[in-house]
């Protein structure tokens, strides 16, 4: 009893968040009922392939970014924490759930590691991870916008794009370099420079940017729209993972997929966008609960240390 008076708070959360999505859902539900899996084997194995890929690459940054503040995470272990984060996101709410496997497995690793730090480290990364998801997804949403001006002005936006990562970059690295808690710790010799800073940073686009590549699979399996309009439809649509309000966002990014494509197809009555994440949504859960399972059973083995 004690427990839910504690966290009654976030348990009314959580109960909340599953009525939008019950409410969300049996308002389109006749979306739902004709949902169409035109996928091939083959289609479906590269959105398997791209969704593992996008894992490894967070786990990578994840790894990169505990080495940079000298901590030790190994790849596996940073594999572990995401995969299962991911995973019970899908019941929770928000980014809660991958942010406890991480700032636990960051402090279980690192025994003199306090709350306050490993939350600092994983706040770091989730900047790295979500600027990167406003950069990559802002890009092909103005490309769908100048896609019909001249070579110069694509040209021009293009190294217009280059100059600002790169300042971002610059600004993230001097930020973190002037910091006072940085400036205290200098005898631990951080590795915080600007080409290290560059290396997560690509890896966060590129995490993204295979999400994107599996949501585009589905798409152009359903419509017949120019492939770099899509992609554009896509990446507008994506923004509404940032509000989590639902576990995964679910149902939250398939109405904000189905406005999308309307709304820049100006023809609501014959589009539907709405099972595009859904689709990727069912073959991303599958795909993470038979991960969860897998790396229970290797770090439960008497053979892993």
């Amino acid at each position: 009893m004690n427990f839910f008076i504690k966290h009654k708070k976030n348990i009314i959360f959580i109960l909340t968040s599953y009525f939008v999505v019950y409410f969300i859902y049996r308002f389109n539900f006749d979306l739902i009922k004709n949902l169409k899996f035109n996928l091939t084997i083959f289609e479906i194995i590269l959105i398997v392939l791209f969704k593992i890929l996008s894992l490894i690459l967070i786990s990578f940054r994840w790894s990169l970014v505990s080495s940079f503040f000298n901590f030790n995470l190994n790849f596996l272990n940073c594999f572990k924490q995401i995969t299962f984060g991911q995973f019970f996101s899908i019941f929770i709410p928000s980014s809660i759930a991958i942010d406890y496997f991480k700032i636990k497995g960051l402090m279980k690793l690192n025994l003199k590691t306090d709350l306050p730090v490993a939350a600092g480290v994983d706040f770091f990364d989730r900047i790295i991870g979500v600027s990167s998801f406003v950069i990559l997804n802002s890009f092909f949403v103005i490309i769908f916008f100048i896609n019909n001006f001249s070579v110069f002005y694509i040209m021009l936006f293009f190294f217009l794009t280059l100059i600002s990562i790169s300042f971002f970059i610059f600004f993230i690295t001097k930020l973190l370099n002037s910091s006072k808690k940085i400036a205290l710790n200098k005898k631990n010799k951080l590795k915080i420079n600007y080409k290290n800073i560059s290396i997560i940073i690509f890896l966060g686009l590129t995490s993204h940017f295979m999400d994107l590549m599996s949501l585009l699979f589905v798409s152009n399996s359903i419509f017949d729209f120019p492939i770099i309009n899509q992609l554009s439809m896509i990446s507008a649509s994506q923004f509404s993972l940032l509000f989590s309000i639902t576990p995964s966002s679910i149902g939250i990014s398939e109405n904000f997929f189905q406005l999308i494509f309307n709304f820049f197809q100006n023809n609501s009555s014959s589009i539907n966008a709405f099972n595009i994440p859904l689709v990727i949504r069912i073959v991303n859960y599958i795909l993470l609960s038979i991960l969860t399972i897998i790396m229970l059973f290797i770090f439960k083995s008497k053979y892993y240390k």
